[in-house]
């Protein structure tokens, strides 16, 4: 039973709280698999690390598609580091530990990164057709594996709780190319801050063992795909710059 306003909203769902449940009720606009599909992720990803709310349920009510999953008390890395701004390379650290862990699983079942990115590139506005070309083929010949990639990496995503972290929100997870996925997590740190940015891709590529350029190499993509995405203005000058100077008309 939910009871009280919501405790987020975003553009797909509302959060609510009840007991020691949170109750995700998606949009009325989306596909009636929404929610299955998220929740096929979340329980992929849980019986994987453990340490992701575990899903009890997807139903209706009121026609509206919901998923109950348990309660994490506690607050995000995030939130930390707002409140304490000198810790944000212990943060970045925390998160990127839990990142490169996530990444070192293969899985099934779950929507394709390359599936995904090709699909939003072709949706993105803003982009000149040869352009869009250009990237498909690009996207074509990058490698790609089959690891578990969350898609929204950031500190708000991960909370600090008495027995470790929680990683949560789901709904972008893919199976993929980790350094794709760490290049999704740079592109959105660098429209907060571009030091934290790049403090984020040092962190991630020692942890990871990769080379930042096999990172960055996916920029161009992931900027197009984030055009399909609800962001201000100037996030969105600024990926179109990334794709224009990236990408070879």
């Amino acid at each position: 039973m939910i009871v009280g306003g919501p405790i987020a909203s975003g553009n797909t769902a509302d959060v609510y709280r009840s007991g020691e449940d949170i109750i995700k009720v998606f949009k009325d606009f989306l596909p009636d698999t929404e929610a299955e599909k998220e929740a096929r992720k979340q329980r992929t990803a849980y019986s994987l690390l453990r340490n992701v709310p575990e899903v009890k349920e997807v139903t209706r009510t009121d026609g509206r598609q919901m998923i109950r999953m348990a309660y994490v008390e506690g607050k995000t890395l995030g939130e930390d580091f707002l409140s304490n701004p000198d810790k944000i390379e212990d943060l970045l650290l925390l998160s990127v530990k839990e990142q490169v862990r996530v990444q070192s699983y293969s899985v099934e079942g779950i929507e394709h990164m390359k599936v995904k990115l090709a699909r939003q590139i072709g949706e993105a506005n803003g982009i000149e057709e040869t352009c869009r070309k250009n990237l498909l083929d690009k996207l074509s010949n990058m490698p790609m594996g089959n690891q578990l990639c969350h898609g929204d990496f950031h500190l708000f995503n991960v909370i600090q709780t008495e027995k470790g972290c929680m990683i949560i929100d789901w709904v972008d997870a893919t199976a993929g190319s980790p350094k794709a996925d760490a290049c999704r997590s740079y592109l959105l740190y660098l429209s907060y801050d571009r030091q934290i940015a790049q403090k984020y891709l040092d962190l991630y590529c020692s942890k990871s063992g990769v080379e930042k350029a096999s990172v960055l190499e996916w920029l161009p993509i992931l900027a197009a795909a984030r055009l399909t995405e609800s962001v201000p203005d100037k996030d969105r000058e600024q990926l179109r710059s990334i794709v224009s100077e990236s990408i070879s008309p």
